[in-house]
């Protein structure tokens, strides 16, 4: 497939700023929810990453993993 924006449409049959901007609103919860969840730690995240020691990756990897395992499970 050609990219929509250099030689062709291809499947999508017109320009990714188009689809982005039809995407975007159905999209906003989501995004919030990732930068709430990245400026508004749980105490199990904080636990997490003070257990992960020094390291910046491992502390960012240590709070992300618990985040995950306190989301709720998503629908099929």
């Amino acid at each position: 497939m050609l990219s929509p924006n250099a030689e062709g449409a291809g499947e999508l049959g017109r320009p990714v700023s188009e689809i982005v901007d039809t995407i975007w609103p159905r999209e906003t919860d989501r995004a919030l929810a990732v930068l709430r969840t990245l400026r508004e730690p749980t105490a199990r995240m904080i636990e997490a990453g003070r257990a992960a020691g020094d390291d910046p990756a491992n502390i960012w990897s240590a709070m992300v993993h618990a985040a995950i395992a306190e989301a709720p499970a998503l629908a099929d």
